[in-house]
Formats: structure tokens, C-alpha cells, sequence
């Protein structure tokens, strides 16, 4: 089987066709096609060939789109710290860059209930804290409440990653 792409449709094997592999051995009907760009269209028509080399008409296009699924990990080195003659309404928090290159930004959560999942008692503080930031401070806190923060990192697909390790602090 000959396999062939385009990023443009409806056009018969020519300039703006690749061939993504000369053959793929009968009886061979899959091939993962790499090296693609994110959410950018693909059309695909194959052709059979014989023991001779005789190629066969083309068959009708199929087209797909691919798309970056995979999160990046959660940030690690999470640390928090109290900032000084503050009168107790502010907290340092502070994490390791993620190395992804697709990084986009960073999501700081805070609760004042430790030990759950991000979701419903935590509150989303900083929506998009561009990369490579990776401190934030946290101000207009109450004095004397224990706070408790998770960091998690998106790319550029908006895949978000798991939380990070939990932070508290008073």
C-alpha cells in the first residue's frame, strides 16, 4: 500500500501531496503517521500495489485532525512561606519551573481545607500566572487562618495537569 497526505483536500497525488511511506507490507493496514502539528487538518487517500509494482487508483480521502491530549506533570518544589511585617495577611508561595515546551501557564488553588481534591472548597486564585513565573503572592489573607495551596501547570492546548504536592500556612 502506498500512503499519501495533504494539508489541502480534493487534489489528485502531485505537488501538494506527500508520501508519508512507499509501502507498507501486505497485510499491513495501519500506520500512525508522526510528526504532525497540532490541530492542523490532514487528508489521506492510499493506493495498493501488486508484486509487479502496478499501482492501483487512489482511494477516497479521509481526513483527521490531531490534537495534543497529554497534560503536563504537576509542578513539583512547591513551597510557602510567611511574608515578614505583613500583619499577617499575606503568604509567598513559590514552585519549580515545568521543563515542557508547550508550557503555557500555572493555576495557584487555595482552600482552607487541607487534604481534598481541587474542586468545589477550592478557589481558584490565579487563573493564568504566564510561565516561566513560578512565585505568587497571596495577599488580603485573615490573620491567624491556615491556608492551604496547590499548583498545577497547563500547555498550550489548555491540558491541564494533575495538582501539585499540598502547601499550608499561617
Amino acid at each position: 500500500y502506498g500512503v499519501y497526505r495533504s494539508t489541502t483536500g480534493n487534489v489528485t497525488i502531485g505537488s501538494s501531496w506527500t508520501v508519508v511511506v512507499t509501502l507498507v507490507l501486505s497485510p499491513g493496514t495501519t500506520r500512525q503517521d508522526g510528526g504532525l502539528t497540532n490541530a492542523a487538518t490532514y487528508y489521506y487517500k492510499l493506493s495498493a500495489r501488486d508484486t509487479s509494482g502496478n499501482e492501483s487508483g487512489l482511494s477516497a480521502e479521509a481526513s483527521s485532525i490531531p490534537y495534543d491530549n497529554t497534560a503536563p506533570a504537576a509542578p513539583g518544589g512547591v513551597g510557602i512561606a510567611d511574608v515578614l511585617s505583613d500583619e499577617g495577611v499575606a503568604l509567598n508561595l513559590s514552585w519549580a519551573a515545568n521543563t515542557e515546551g508547550d508550557l503555557k501557564d500555572y493555576r495557584v488553588y487555595r482552600s482552607t481545607n487541607g487534604n481534598v481534591t481541587v474542586g468545589s472548597t477550592w478557589t481558584v486564585i490565579v487563573f493564568q500566572m504566564a510561565s516561566p513565573g513560578t512565585t505568587h503572592q497571596d495577599t488580603g489573607l485573615t490573620p491567624v487562618t491556615t491556608y492551604y495551596f496547590k499548583v498545577t501547570a497547563r500547555d498550550t492546548s489548555l491540558n491541564e495537569s494533575p495538582a501539585s504536592s499540598e502547601v499550608n500556612a499561617r
